[in-house]
């Protein structure tokens, strides 16, 4: 870079810290563009804020200027006098780092939002597995959908901020869901099966599996006196 583009530059610079100019997209553009070629991290995270505090929205063209300065090798230089707003703002090395961090993720999680609705139709029919960790959740989903692993991670990101895992989270805290974790459907079925079908056989009916069970299985602590009780307890008074 000659001295006369540097000086150009740093007029622009001035002239934008003043509020003396407006600029289009493109001309922040063919700025950034200068700046880069100088190396000048500085400038370029000034005319990044300044295209953002003027609300408006870096193109791609931006973003692919400003990662050429991405590096942690990369030179710096600094022949260009930069107003500082903040002092306790980060380096322009890595506020690049940041700035392209952001990009990076803001893109690749609207890609994996393509797949959003084969995803959450799985998740509906297999309710169970939504309880899962995050990383097994994501590596189910990439298997069973046939997506990237870092999809479904966005994925399931996007799915916890809009509260869809407590919407539809399975409700296991009834003694029907407890059985059935332990035991298996097909046996709650069979002994319910041969009760008849009011509402006063399906208690009995339960406690008929319990007393098929080992009390160890399902020993449970009194959380008022601390003794030591199975469920078959809970079961043993009158409806």
């Amino acid at each position: 870079m000659n001295n006369n583009l540097i000086a150009t530059l740093q007029h622009q610079i001035n002239s934008l810290h003043k509020r003396t100019i407006k600029l289009s997209l493109n001309e922040y553009d063919s700025l950034i563009e200068l700046a880069v070629k100088a190396y000048e991290m500085k400038a370029v995270v000034f005319l990044y804020d300044s295209i953002k505090s003027n609300n408006l929205i870096p193109t791609k063209k931006t973003y692919y200027l400003i990662n050429k300065l991405h590096s942690k090798t990369i030179q710096n230089n600094s022949k260009i006098l930069v107003p500082i707003k903040n002092t306790n703002s980060l380096k322009p090395r890595r506020r690049i780092h940041k700035i392209m961090k952001g990009y990076n993720y803001s893109s690749n999680y609207n890609k994996a939002l393509l797949h959003k609705q084969i995803a959450i139709e799985y998740l509906k029919s297999n309710p169970k597995i939504i309880t899962l960790p995050r990383i097994k959740l994501a590596k189910k989903i990439s298997k069973d959908c046939k997506i990237s692993f870092n999809d479904a991670r966005y994925i399931i990101t996007h799915l916890k901020r809009t509260k869809f895992f407590i919407n539809n989270k399975p409700n296991n805290n009834t003694i029907t869901s407890y059985i059935s974790n332990t035991m298996g459907d097909s046996k709650i079925t069979s002994h319910i099966s041969n009760q008849n079908s009011n509402k006063t056989c399906i208690k009995p009916a339960i406690r008929n599996i319990l007393s098929d069970t080992k009390p160890t299985t399902l020993r449970k602590k009194h959380k008022k006196y601390g003794k030591q009780k199975t469920i078959c307890d809970y079961f043993n008074k009158p409806l």
